[in-house]
């Protein structure tokens, strides 16, 4: 169950951003009060990226999430936002399209209303418009956004032409009607500098990333959601669907995002798949195993952590040198009935080392030791025996003695078929 290994692209920062000026005061009729409502949503970017900080502007769209210029933060190692009036937090990149210069970045639950999203289509010349933003600055400090207001002097494909004066500094900004929807976003375009200003991409451009990043975003607190207490559905196994934030049929790099970079990779040359480990041997608990083919995950596994469950409370053992039992095939069958069919793990030299019980229907795999063979000295573990890429010398003494017949691994896939 593999595919391609990934490749890293190195892509070249673009170099020019903009912002709005303060040569310009908000004072157009029925503009003001829309862009005073809105400035306790957008927030000032700080971005530190290996040729060195760049500033940008963003604002809340949604519960946890924001939106920014793309050129601002790709590449960064770390990301802050600071809103009026607010202490700074960390975000993290979710969704990107480098081409339309729109970034979508997590960011914990703030009480920062969303900017309401316009519609693209009712965006004409000469309509009246403010941008929020920020000037460069490299330290996040007690900022005060500028308001400044113009016109709408070009609607092209993706992109707005405005008259509001800007000047090299951020990007990113919100661009609002009358109303205060987000109309547009202040971006780069790539050509030089005199090309570069006064342009927003179109709104419904940006909301192409929204929608699938809201959809994927993890539950608050869950891996990848910085700064709130666990939700309800941040440790759940879903069959058929997914565990937790990462959902079959997901991009892997939208995983990656969430969960952070995996521990060690595997291909399966035999259906062109590839398997992701985040199995962190330091850690109490254990963690995700994701298969993909074309980028795209096939079927999502958690091992040796006891806090993911089913709705039938079936969950693997707990990780480390102890933790949590797994719960026993007796279980399992007792819940889910008689698994469609049960598949074997083998060792190099043809032993069984572990069979699951599949429940094509379902969408869910339940793998388990078979006996108290050990291998080796010390005793080798059940992870090591599965020859998963990772280090033997630094993976846990859980010996196969230790597991025998508990579940140690739960694999969510498509459900097919019938039992």
């Amino acid at each position: 169950m593999m595919r391609k290994t990934l490749a890293l692209v190195a892509i070249l920062p673009f170099l020019l951003v903009s912002v709005p000026s303060v040569t310009r005061a908000a004072t157009v009729q029925g503009i003001g009060p829309a862009g005073d409502a809105a400035k306790p949503s957008v927030g000032v970017v700080l971005a530190e990226r290996p040729d060195g900080k760049v500033s940008g502007t963003a604002f809340v769209v949604a519960d946890r999430l924001a939106l920014t210029a793309d050129h601002v933060v790709r590449g960064a190692r770390r990301i802050q936002i600071k809103f009026p009036n607010q202490s700074a937090v960390e975000a993290k990149v979710v969704g990107g399209n480098e081409k339309a210069d729109v970034a979508t970045l997590s960011i914990p639950s703030l009480p920062s209303r969303p900017l309401p999203l316009g519609d693209s289509r009712r965006v004409f010349e000469s309509q009246r418009i403010v941008v929020i933003g920020f000037p460069r600055v490299d330290t996040l400090g007690n900022l005060t956004p500028t308001v400044t207001p113009g016109v709408v002097t070009s609607v092209q494909p993706v992109l707005l032409h405005m008259d509001t004066p800007v000047n090299p500094g951020n990007a990113g900004a919100p661009v609002l009607n009358r109303g205060g929807e987000v109309i547009g976003l202040l971006r780069v375009v790539p050509g030089g500098e005199q090309e570069s200003i006064n342009f927003a991409t179109e709104v419904d451009a940006a909301k192409l990333l929204v929608g699938p990043v809201v959809a994927a975003l993890p539950p608050a607190g869950a891996p990848g959601s910085p700064g709130s207490p666990p939700g309800p559905d941040a440790y759940k196994i879903f069959p058929g669907q997914g565990i937790g934030p990462i959902k079959l049929g997901m991009d892997i790099t939208t995983a990656i995002k969430l969960i952070g970079n995996p521990k060690s990779t595997h291909p399966n040359t035999a259906d062109s798949t590839v398997d992701f480990y985040w199995y962190d041997p330091a850690r109490t608990e254990g963690g995700y195993r994701l298969t993909a083919r074309s980028g795209i995950i096939t079927s999502v596994g958690v091992w040796l952590d006891s806090r993911y469950a089913t709705g039938g409370e079936l969950h693997t053992r707990g990780g480390g040198g102890g933790g949590d039992s797994g719960v026993s095939q007796g279980r399992v069958e007792s819940v889910m009935g008689r698994p469609t069919r049960i598949e074997t793990r083998r060792g190099p030299e043809g032993e069984q080392l572990a069979h699951g019980l599949v429940y094509e229907s379902r969408g869910v795999t339940f793998w388990i030791v078979d006996d108290a063979r050990t291998v080796g000295s010390p005793p080798t573990s059940y992870l090591e025996m599965t020859q998963n890429t990772l280090h033997p010398a630094q993976m846990s003494t859980l010996s196969l003695l230790r597991l025998h017949d508990e579940v140690v691994e739960i694999v969510v896939q498509k459900a097919r078929g019938s039992a």
